[in-house]
């Protein structure tokens, strides 16, 4: 019952032990006694593949087929992807990179221009808010959460994209399941195109995650 309590607290994951990773915002309480099973119903769910997702385990170096397949195969899981595309692109930005996102698609694309259209008036009017973020210091053209599915990655800088992948918004869902210095590891070992999954990627993407590799590679986090 007690983890049950969490609020959804606009949003925000709250730090209580039993939540971590790959976590969603509960329904509210409510007032009848379907209301509160149903959140009951949900709590269980959630704690059932949030510990599925550390003994597999799942997390942004894991290939996005083996990620799809997990979402797909866990009872409850994509409809809380479907709801909050943005906790799904902080605990798997993998998907976030064009064609990786399977059904997800058209919520990053949703995402995405949501997003582009609340900083796309920022970059017009040449303000300096995020510039020190960005390749061009102007401010980002998207929300760091969704940048490697725009097709110049926001503008952000290398450092910026691998500081979001790995840490994820600050405040936010704590996306993390090891070290800062073992994920470096894991990106000195990518497959093709330097995709930090291990995964093949296109040419046609390649250029679109090289900037965001090389951040990591470097220890830019």
């Amino acid at each position: 019952m007690e983890a049950s309590n969490r609020e959804p607290c606009a949003g925000l994951v709250s730090q209580r032990r039993h939540w971590g990773r790959w976590t969603f915002p509960l329904p509210s309480d409510g007032t009848t006694s379907e209301e509160r099973g149903d959140r009951l119903a949900w709590t269980a769910l959630q704690m059932a593949w949030e510990e599925d997702a550390h003994l597999r385990p799942i997390c942004q170096v894991t290939r996005p087929e083996a990620v799809l397949d997990f979402i797909g195969s866990t009872t409850g899981l994509a409809e809380m992807c479907h709801e909050f595309p943005s906790y799904l692109a902080t605990y798997a930005p993998q998907l976030t990179i064009p064609g990786f996102g399977g059904d997800f698609e058209p919520d990053f694309g949703r995402l995405l221009a949501a997003s582009c259209a609340e900083y796309g008036g920022r970059r017009e009017r040449k303000e300096q808010l995020g510039s020190g973020l960005t390749t061009d210091h102007l401010s980002p053209a998207c929300s760091e959460e969704i940048a490697l599915h725009h097709e110049h990655l926001g503008y952000y800088k290398p450092s910026s994209l691998a500081c979001q992948y790995v840490q994820g918004d600050i405040g936010g869902p704590d996306p993390k399941l090891f070290e800062t210095i073992d994920y470096i590891f894991c990106s000195c070992r990518t497959g093709a195109h330097g995709s930090p999954t291990g995964s093949v990627v296109p040419s046609s993407r390649a250029q679109r995650i090289g900037r965001f590799g090389s951040g990591l590679k470097r220890g830019q986090i």
